[in-house]
């Protein structure tokens, strides 16, 4: 038994295949001595809007704002509007987004004096109060939207309202009830100092019941070291695949762990699977060609007329080496490299090849002549994605919106279909369809043009002024970059905010365009 359980543990196969750990014990959580001095924040999306929330560990009283953009910046922003209330918290408990990553959060935290602990990647619990309140603040919205109600006096309600054996958030917080819609008696509303002590003890009771009712279900998980051969999830459920611990990260159940390729990854104790395979070792470049060498001298006259992969493989490095412009096998092995400048050299080196080749492709086709240069790097994402949500409405219009950026949006048909087709608009049938035809001068457009393109207009001119605008945007092909990709004009403006609208209001115009000539050729055939 104990020889088919250390195959099983060794069986790429089965480790690969295998469920999902079971949950870990409730890790018992420190309750708060005072006030606002732990407080979870989150992000959240709600009717078409990015909400922060930021919720009180103690008092469980919390605070929205809604968001510009969810870039760290406007986060941070709303978040010291928050504390310039409420004060300055000792901790801040976060998930592990790109807002509260971000070096920008990081100097926000050591300016302003508190302590930012960050959740495992894909293992949210450990953000806990500030995820149940997302989903309640949402209900909360939803109703008052369905119902007509003021979504602030259900705020107000929620803040004045006792929690379970306990007063409500407001009392916890400020001493005293809030006046609501609900008449009431002066004396209510009298500051009145609630007995910390007995709050605490309370507090602790509740922890307790949850932790006792959660740990029926649960199994702790036996602690892991550096060097151990593990397998680990990418997303929950998903399939295990090999790694290294590298270290335990700072972050409680939290471990720093390495691929076989070299990747660096952050993972939750929950989605970590330690096994006994064999760990796989990476092979410097000076290794192989030491046993390549070793290999050449045992291989016979007979044997070295044959092909061999050694040196197919040798061909095919030495190609891909060539193709990029980076230093040839033999250099490298007179002079090896460490790990991370190599990977920093080939990213660098792939980075420029494709650049210059997109370039290259955007001076032959004319159908990226819009596109801006500059932005073509890789790894970085162009403002189209940045200034839209990640609602399906939004993604539908970037699809669009991109389609007319890359020159992959299909006008002109009789290029493509051998003169079968005519190149006539099929909307209008007066001109020739091509992207200034279809964005600025189709009569059967004409009306979704007028609405949306006046609202670009407009805000345009509010923030570069209408000097420029007369001096900038003088014939079609002025205003067609203005509507296919509107980076151009970031020196201009004040911040990425403005140029995020602009790029919004012109992204929502190619949508509307597309969607009312969809609509008609539908109509038509």
């Amino acid at each position: 038994m104990h020889r088919l359980l250390t195959l099983f543990q060794k069986c790429s196969v089965c480790l690969e295949s295998r469920r999902s750990n079971t949950k870990e014990p409730m890790a018992e959580s420190e309750t708060p001595e005072l006030p606002w001095l732990t407080v979870g924040t989150d992000i959240f999306y709600w009717n078409n809007n990015n909400y922060l929330i930021i919720v009180d560990y103690y008092s469980r009283y919390f605070e929205i704002a809604k968001l510009e953009n969810i870039r760290a910046s406007c986060v941070i922003t709303h978040m010291k509007s928050v504390f310039a209330r409420h004060g300055i918290p000792s901790k801040v408990r976060s998930d592990s987004g790109s807002q509260y990553v971000a070096a920008e959060f990081r100097q926000f935290a050591e300016s302003w004096g508190f302590t930012h602990t960050v959740s495992s990647p894909h293992y949210q619990q450990s953000n806990g109060l500030a995820e149940r309140f997302v989903q309640s603040v949402k209900k909360m919205l939803s109703k008052s939207k369905q119902d007509g109600q003021d979504p602030y006096i259900a705020m107000l309600k929620y803040r004045n309202t006792p929690l379970e054996n306990l007063d409500s958030p407001a009392q916890l917080l400020m001493n005293r009830r809030f006046r609501t819609t609900i008449p009431t008696i002066k004396n209510r509303l009298k500051p009145k100092c609630g007995n910390l002590k007995n709050t605490q003890r309370k507090m602790k009771q509740q922890k307790m019941n949850q932790k006792q009712y959660y740990d029926k279900s649960s199994k702790p998980l036996p602690e892991l070291q550096p060097n151990d051969t593990i397998r680990f999830q990418h997303i929950p459920k998903g399939k295990w695949d090999q790694g290294t611990v590298v270290r335990n990260n700072n972050t409680p159940n939290s471990y720093v762990i390495e691929t076989p390729e070299g990747q660096i990854f952050k993972r939750n104790r929950k989605h970590l699977l330690k096994t006994k395979e064999d760990k796989i070792e990476q092979t410097s470049l000076e290794e192989a060609n030491e046993n390549n060498h070793n290999d050449f001298d045992n291989i016979t006259a007979e044997q070295s007329l044959e092909p061999s992969f050694v040196r197919r493989s040798e061909r095919s490095v030495t190609g891909v080496l060539a193709l990029y412009d980076l230093p040839s096998i033999t250099t490298l092995s007179q002079n090896l490299p460490s790990k991370l400048k190599w990977k920093a050299t080939v990213k660098l080196a792939i980075q420029d090849y494709w650049t210059k080749t997109l370039i290259k492709e955007i001076e032959t086709k004319s159908s990226l002549s819009y596109l801006d240069k500059t932005l073509l790097r890789i790894g970085s994402t162009h403002p189209v994605w940045t200034s839209l949500s990640s609602t399906v409405s939004d993604v539908k219009k970037g699809a669009i919106k991109v389609r007319l950026l890359t020159g992959t949006y299909l006008l002109d048909r009789s290029k493509f279909s051998g003169g079968r087709e005519s190149a006539l608009c099929k909307c209008c049938g007066t001109s020739d369809e091509d992207i200034i035809h279809f964005l600025l001068l189709c009569p059967a457009l004409h009306q979704q043009r007028k609405e949306t393109f006046s609202k670009l207009k407009s805000y345009v001119i509010s923030v570069i002024g209408l000097g420029y605008w007369s001096k900038e945007f003088k014939g079609h092909s002025d205003l067609i970059r203005l509507i296919v990709d509107s980076s151009f004009l970031l020196p201009k403006l004040r911040n990425r905010t403005e140029l995020d609208k602009i790029q919004r209001l012109a992204t929502d115009m190619c949508y509307r365009l597309h969607s009312q000539r969809v609509w008609k050729l539908q109509g038509k055939y």
